[in-house]
């Protein structure tokens, strides 16, 4: 009762905002490039050849339900929940799944469960079944505690489950449990500074990832009231083998340049355990942020530039070869591989406004890129990691577009298999009557590195985004996009990756 009366506002009445949304899309993928190693039961071994090579065809519907409400009884309170199904898929695609076994005396180790070139189709949210993802996250996104000082909004502080981004998406842009502190000087006193602080589990499970703390602490100038230039730092611990599971493309690379040489049946079942163990690691990382906003006339620019550097404990998968004597010659020697990191990240963009309703815009994006580290023995790695990076520079080589909120986001390295990002390109935005909008997109990719097991090449290839939308009414919007990437010489095999939206929106707020 103490609670709630002063909670309640004696008053003044209680502000509510309530936001409701039904997202529908139809989609339509040709030629999209396989990033998983799947094995074939027919003929008992891992399919290499098909491995980073365009090769996937989907068609499917999907939706996203969502419900939010941030009630505030008083100036200085506000409680937020948000729920939301996660792209659901009726009809789903998941891998099926056979267990191996393995030659003795590795038959110790148990007999590991790989995913196989055969499909099922039970309902999925976010790629998961969906009974996985209701498990791990209840569908509860957000679920905080935001208490201010009234009337300035000088002190900030939220508790709980909320959305961040570190580092403009870089490093973090997801769901996280944690405490997060604004100090705004310029609201307060009239001084030009921000100073905030965070300290998150990045995850979005409940239940899993409750070891990895990631801290950051910021300052900005304020130049204007959208211009500033800041400065961050964040700190990240390892403590559930995150970074393990991120090096899991890595292994497969490692198994598709080893396939030709190793024995098929020793091949088949270490390398089927090393694919569903992943690489148990330790790791602590930080990350140092400079980034900039700045307004000259209708010209927008905004730089951020990362480094990174830390130091990555891999156990030696490769150890399980010692067991049966057969360990080929140049793979790394003892349990652990230990791996000093230092990388970096450019993020460049301008926009221009020629008018109120057409602007033309620009981007520049560099992530360093490496070698393989399993295969090197350790040493320095120089590819860029981030903790959940979220990116929209593109919507098919990066996750832009009708989606940009729309499914789940994962853990991925710099580029493919962590050969690094180069990436320029042009875009524009039209709006129409305030009802139509139009954008379209061009950019060039390359990695810093090549890749040992796909073309040879830098080049990733050249994308085109085009995307249209009308608002049929105040609640309901129609949309269109077609995304095309003319694959370059970095793939397995050269093709044109499609994806064709069709999105329907009904939206609620109030």
């Amino acid at each position: 009762m103490l609670l709630l009366g002063l909670l309640l506002p004696r008053t003044a009445r209680a502000e509510l905002e309530l936001e409701l949304g039904l997202f529908n899309r139809f989609t339509l993928k040709r030629d999209e490039v396989q990033r998983r190693l799947l094995y074939d039961t027919s003929t008992q071994a891992f399919a290499g050849k098909s491995y980073l090579a365009p090769s996937l065809d989907d068609i499917y519907y999907s939706f996203l339900a969502r419900a939010g409400v941030v009630w505030k009884p008083r100036k200085w309170i506000a409680l937020g929940l948000s729920v939301d199904s996660g792209e659901l898929r009726p009809v789903g695609s998941l891998p099926e799944e056979t267990t191996i076994t393995l030659p003795p005396p590795a038959d110790a180790l148990g007999s590991p469960t790989v995913q196989t070139t055969g499909q099922r189709s039970p309902v999925t949210a976010n790629g998961l079944h969906i009974r996985d993802e209701a498990r791990e996250t209840f569908f509860i996104r957000q679920a905080f505690v935001r208490l201010q000082a009234p009337e300035t909004e000088w002190l900030v502080a939220d508790v709980g489950r909320f959305e961040s981004e570190l580092s403009g998406g870089l490093i973090y842009g997801d769901y996280g449990i944690g405490l997060r502190l604004l100090f705004d000087l310029e609201l307060l006193k009239g001084k030009p500074f921000r100073l905030s602080s965070r300290l998150l589990l990045p995850t979005r499970s409940w239940t899993e990832g409750l070891r990895s703390p990631l801290l950051e602490l910021r300052g900005e100038y304020v130049l204007s009231l959208l211009e500033t230039v800041g400065l961050s730092v964040s700190f990240y611990h390892d403590g559930d083998n995150n970074f393990g599971a991120l090096f899991v493309p890595i292994i497969s690379e490692a198994a598709v340049k080893m396939q030709p040489t190793m024995d098929p049946d020793l091949h088949r079942g270490v390398f089927s355990l090393f694919l569903t163990t992943g690489v148990p690691s330790r790791a602590n990382l930080a990350w140092f942020t400079l980034d900039a906003n700045k307004y000259f006339g209708d010209l927008q620019l905004s730089a951020s530039f990362v480094a990174e550097v830390g130091h990555l404990s891999l156990d030696n998968i490769f150890q399980v070869l010692t067991l049966l004597g057969k360990t080929p010659a140049g793979l790394p020697q003892g349990d652990t591989i230990e791996v000093s990191t230092l990388g970096f990240a450019l993020d460049l963009s301008a926009r221009y406004l020629i008018t109120e309703k057409l602007a033309l815009g620009g981007f520049f994006l560099y992530l360093s890129g490496d070698s393989n580290p399993l295969l090197t023995g350790g040493g320095r790695y120089g590819s860029f990691l981030g903790v959940v990076p979220h990116l929209t520079q593109t919507n098919l080589f990066f996750s832009g577009g009708m989606n940009e909120t729309f499914s789940g986001r994962q853990a991925t390295t710099s580029g493919i298999d962590g050969r690094g990002v180069i990436a320029g390109g042009l875009n524009a935005t039209w709006e129409l009557k305030e009802r139509f909008r139009f954008g379209g997109t061009a950019a060039v990719l390359f990695a810093q590195e090549t890749s040992p097991i796909s073309g040879g090449g830098r080049f990733y290839g050249q994308e085109t985004d085009l995307e249209a939308s009308v608002a049929i009414t105040s609640f309901l919007r129609l949309s269109l996009e077609y995304d095309v990437l003319w694959g370059g010489n970095f793939y397995a095999a050269s093709g044109v990756t499609h994806k064709l939206l069709c999105g329907l929106d009904l939206t609620y707020e109030r």
